[in-house]
């Protein structure tokens, strides 16, 4: 005799016909010839109209090369909802995830992407132990989206049943009691599940050996309550119903608006499976099931399992849930879940009280025992349960009831009964405590309730829960200390080990989100601390602009200027040293609030004596208001500048050209040379010199014009200018502003008149480089053939390379890169070879052309152990690892992952590594604070907490300890 068929997806008979399996929902294909039934294609949303194309089967090599390099495939797990999932290891945590990617079959539907965004966003969304958590989302260069999650080993609802058949009823209630929690979690989260069946439903098991429920596969849930919408509420865009036949409500039949009672119907349905073994409905068709499902009131789960008629209570519990009318059941799955906690402590205290009462015979009757006599040969009489909810109005049926006390001595009762309330109570003030997180003195509560717990291991439980949340506050107060103090590595540390055990936690992910702007400001004060105490010098002026700047980056312009307005700085300084601050601050997207400060700048800078010091103070509040976006203001800030260095002039006051500070290539941040802060002033003497210093300080006038965009007023201030060589190499600035800014037109006329080689060539490559990006790469090939500098020719034909590598013209960057490197031989010296290969291997790093930038790269390297000098090996190190890095971060940004955190890449941290050891070879002082500087810039950029500690006790000094503080904060902003 032939058996039942079955399932192969999960296992359960099916009955004749059948068009789809009742347990799991997916659809039959009836076999030509034969009264058993086939499974047809495999899906997770059998409801769901399939999608054309096929589920192709990824094995585990295609997986790892495709995966980002941090998650290592070790074996399929099978499919799951939308995709195939995988168990891999995240090498960067160092823990096991599970990864769903997406199978071709969803991936060839246009919505197929968008639903798969859906099941991650609506997953992340709920935060319970309860519920499967999510951990990232990304789409991998090939365009295969993923979603990685936490790794769950046990076994779903669906396989117990197809073992165990039928449950222990208090089984079932903690099943049902840790599903309520979950639901209630989502619901208040706005969720709405749509597909709960034991399938979606997990048993795991945690450290105690516990048994632990976990709600899977959000893939149809629905946001409601006034929030985005992720999916239609019954129908998708094919205008097919979503769910499972054997589990829907009947609002979700009907295509009416559902709400978590929806999903409370789904668990009644489950509930119901646990106790009996069995569905409430039997169905061969899809209208069967959603028939049964609007019309059909289901059988008492007591008439498949007589055992249940012990405890009627939990026949109105399974009928309360599935009534039809959303309006007849609970209200939510939190007062659901309460009423299943009362059941099962009322349970639990009468199994404690019937113990004793075993060996002492007969009880006597008590007052609300309604048949004491029906109790010696059958089921103990029932009474009201006084904490039922009401039943539906259409129910005609007895109210919730309980079994009534076994029976017992009167002392006992009463010493049960005082032990009982004494446990209520104290377990009461212990859950208010944990509530309000005083973790202490629910320990010490749950301490006393032990002796009078009935499960000790409950209590037990309790009280290791709150043990470990006193060592979770313990650590997290010991990295909140850390970050304050400015020890990263430490807060890194512990913050890591704690993200392991609590990756979901709340305050975890706030604590570590402002982690960097804690650090930022710890490391500010630490570097003011070590600058004030300093003796008078320049030293100390420098470095208290040097931090006046920084602080100004890090948007803290009240500290700026408390640094910046030092009573030993001169009126002059903290004019140019605040409007340097403010520029600072607008090029890190500090704008806020800084209009009243330009403006009392603007008036001081108006009441400096000396014409010399106001003129140069007034060129600092032009760029300022330049950077602020004041056309206007910035135009008449020049105009003053222009009246004050004519002033000095006439008068014969030697006149200090004001130097334009520029950010270093290297950096996204400002970084200033401090040899410039310590070079001391030669004061100019006799009229040509005078002269000298009056068309120098034009030259640095005309240049700020035309930086700021004033075409017009940078060539009249050039005009003033009679010096040939003075107005060459101002010409040059000026094209070279010109055509940094798109002013290619007026860079060829002013290149045209630069009569000196040296300024003309710098003036043709800025011009050939705006043509670049005009997109005339002919008009810049001819402009290159006419630059000898072989620098100036690298830089160009890297440019270029890249130029035509984007136009798919792989010949002519190939003979580009080639001609690059044949250039080299005609530099002279290693840094400035470096500095010419460099600039031309960054734009095509840049534009993601790494292959061909190989051999620029390559033979740069090469040059850096050429270096005699060990600072400028340093610098070397770290523009080559910063321009490789920012390559890097590029590129993983192109494959639109999602990371915890940014980690360096080994290459990168190798070269921090070995800078350390190179900056421990620097003597000169001002080389010593220079590269301290740079080099703990670079390492807070790439994240790498303990090379930071080990920088700041290698420092000789305060100086050093001061500049490596600055440099940590400004790469960490």
């Amino acid at each position: 005799m032939l058996s039942p068929p079955a399932c192969p997806a999960c296992g359960d008979h099916l009955p004749p016909a059948a068009q789809f399996c009742p347990g799991c929902g997916r659809p039959i294909k009836p076999l030509k010839g034969s009264h058993e039934s086939g499974i047809g294609p495999r899906t997770d949303q059998p409801l769901i109209a399939a999608q054309p194309g096929t589920d192709t089967q990824v094995d585990i090599a295609e997986v790892a090369q495709f995966l980002p390099q941090r998650y290592q495939p070790v074996k399929k797990l099978g499919q799951g909802g939308m995709g195939t999932v995988y168990h891999c290891i995240d090498k960067a945590l160092e823990r096991a995830v599970a990864i769903k990617i997406m199978t071709d079959r969803y991936r060839s539907d246009p919505q197929g992407e968008r639903r798969f965004m859906r099941e991650a966003r609506a997953q992340a969304i709920v935060n319970h132990p309860n519920v499967a958590t999510i951990l990232n989302f990304g789409i991998s260069p090939e365009g295969r989206p993923f979603l990685v999650m936490e790794y769950l080993e046990g076994r779903d609802l669906r396989s117990i049943i197809r073992e165990e058949k039928i449950l222990d009823p208090m089984r079932a209630c903690d099943i049902l009691k840790q599903v309520c929690d979950g639901l209630h979690e989502a619901h208040s989260a706005g969720l709405v599940h749509r597909d709960l069946k034991p399938s979606n439903i997990m048993m795991v098991k945690d450290h105690r050996g516990s048994s632990w429920v976990k709600i899977l596969d959000l893939g149809l849930a629905k946001i409601v309550g006034g929030q985005t919408d992720l999916k239609s509420i019954s129908m998708d865009t094919a205008g097919m119903l979503v769910g499972t036949p054997a589990y829907m409500s009947p609002e979700q039949v009907a295509g009416a608006s559902v709400d978590g009672r929806a999903d409370l119907y789904s668990l009644g349905i489950v509930f119901y499976e646990l106790l009996t073994g069995r569905l409430p409905f039997e169905s061969e068709t899809m209208e069967g099931w959603l028939y049964q499902h609007l019309h059909t009131k289901p059988p008492p789960p007591s008439q498949f399992n007589r055992e249940l008629l012990k405890i009627p209570s939990l026949d109105r519990l399974t009928l309360w849930m599935m009534a039809k009318n959303p309006n007849d059941r609970p209200s939510s799955a939190g007062e659901l879940g309460a009423f299943v906690k009362r059941l099962i402590e009322r349970r639990l205290l009468d199994d404690a009280m019937a113990r004793p009462a075993r060996k002492s015979g007969p009880r006597p009757a008590m007052p609300f025992e309604e048949n004491p006599g029906a109790r010696k040969s059958g089921p103990r009489a029932n009474v009201t349960f006084i904490d039922a909810p009401p039943p539906p109005p259409d129910w005609g049926a007895a109210p919730l009831v309980q079994e009534a006390p076994p029976p017992a001595t009167g002392q006992a009762m009463a010493e049960v009964e005082q032990r009982r309330e004494a446990y209520l109570q104290i377990s009461k003030m212990a859950e208010t405590a944990e509530s309000q997180r005083h973790w202490q003195g629910a320990l010490d509560l749950w301490q006393q309730a032990l002796p009078l717990a009935d499960r000790a291991e409950t209590v037990n439980a309790r009280i290791q829960g709150c043990r470990r949340e006193m060592d979770f506050e313990e650590q997290l107060s010991a990295a909140d200390k850390a970050a304050d103090n400015g020890e990263w590595e430490v807060a890194e540390k512990t913050l890591s080990r704690l993200f392991q055990q609590r990756s979901m936690d709340t305050r975890l992910e706030q604590t570590r989100a402002l982690l960097p702007r804690r650090l930022v400001a710890a490391w500010m004060n630490l570097s003011r601390s070590k600058v004030l105490p300093m003796p008078e010098g320049d030293l100390r002026q420098a470095l208290l602009e040097r931090l006046g700047i920084a602080f100004a980056q890090a948007g803290d312009m009240k500290s700026s200027l408390l640094m910046l307005h030092d009573p030993s700085r001169k009126s002059e300084a903290r004019v140019t040293g605040v409007a340097q601050a403010i520029a600072a601050a607008i090029q890190n997207d500090m704008n806020e609030g800084l209009r009243p400060y330009l403006d009392q700048l603007a008036k001081a800078a108006n009441e400096l004596v000396d014409p010399s010091e106001r003129g140069r103070a007034q060129v600092e509040v032009a760029r300022a208001m330049t950077a602020y976006g004041d056309e206007t203001a910035a135009a008449l800030a020049f105009k003053n500048a222009l009246s004050a260095f004519s002033e000095a002039n006439s008068k014969g006051i030697p006149i200090q050209a004001p130097v334009k500070r520029q950010n270093s290539t290297s950096f996204r941040r400002l970084s200033v040379d401090m040899r410039s802060f310590m070079a001391t002033t030669t004061s100019l003497s006799g009229a040509k010199a005078m002269r000298a210093s009056f068309e120098a300080a034009l030259g640095a006038v005309a240049q700020a014009q035309a930086e700021a965009g004033l075409v017009d007023d940078s060539l009249a201030t050039t005009a003033l200018i009679d010096d040939a060589w003075t107005l060459a190499h101002t010409l040059s600035q000026v094209a070279q502003a010109f055509a940094k800014i798109g002013r290619t037109a007026d860079a060829e006329k002013v290149t045209a008149k630069i009569g000196f080689a040296l300024p003309k060539t710098q003036a043709l490559r800025a011009l050939a480089v705006s043509r670049v990006y005009c997109g005339d790469l002919n008009g810049a090939d001819d402009i290159l053939k006419t630059i000898a500098a072989a620098a100036d020719r690298i830089a160009l034909q890297g440019l270029l390379a890249a130029a035509w590598a984007l136009r798919n013209e792989a010949g002519r960057s190939q003979v580009r890169v080639g001609e690059a490197v044949k250039c080299v031989a005609d530099v002279v010296g290693a840094r400035a070879r470096f500095q010419a290969l460099l600039s031309g291997a960054e734009p095509l790093l840049k534009s993601g052309f790494h292959e061909l930038a190989q051999p620029i790269v390559t033979e740069s390297a090469k040059l850096i152990d050429l270096m005699d000098d060990p600072a400028e090996r340093l610098r070397s190190m770290l523009q080559l690892a910063q321009v490789q890095e920012n390559a890097r971060s590029a590129r993983l940004a192109a494959t639109r992952t999602i990371m915890v955190q940014h980690q360096p890449s080994s290459t990168y941290v190798d070269f921090l590594r070995r800078g350390l050891v190179v900056w421990r070879q620097v003597r000169q002082n001002a080389d010593r604070m220079e590269c301290v500087e740079k080099l703990a810039h670079s390492i807070s950029w790439g994240n790498a907490p303990e090379l930071a500690t080990e920088v700041l006790t290698t420092c000789r000094d305060n100086a050093e300890l001061a500049l490596a503080y600055i440099g940590l904060s400004t790469g960490m902003a």
